[in-house]
């Protein structure tokens, strides 16, 4: 899909199993990137055609529960526009939840 000149790829994770640094190497293949949600303009026009098609991984990562998400391209730079579900990020059962990844299906409001 390419929104605003980025081609962005959208390998769903839970239906396909991929990890996260599956997702991100089958993208690079593709000469692609995971989305990255920059603004809400983007976020929304992505979610306008996603919103039905299920759970994608984006592109923003860290490396423990203690700090701040990411964006994996550059590794760098935190994230100026977030749209975290309530309660999110929660670092779910402890897990170590490090990757994120969006639900355009459960979405109600982006």
């Amino acid at each position: 899909m390419t929104i605003d000149g980025t081609e962005f790829y959208f390998p769903k994770t839970l239906v396909t199993g991929f990890t996260m640094k599956g997702s991100q190497d089958l993208c690079q293949s593709q000469g692609m990137i995971l989305f990255e949600p920059r603004d809400a303009s983007i976020n929304h026009k992505v979610w306008q055609v996603m919103q039905n098609e299920g759970v994608y991984w984006l592109n923003l990562r860290r490396e423990d529960p203690t700090q701040s998400f990411k964006y994996a391209t550059d590794n760098a730079s935190e994230p100026s526009f977030t749209n975290w579900a309530p309660n999110e990020p929660n670092n779910w059962n402890n897990d170590n939840e490090n990757c994120v990844w969006a639900n355009f299906r459960h979405a109600s409001i982006l």
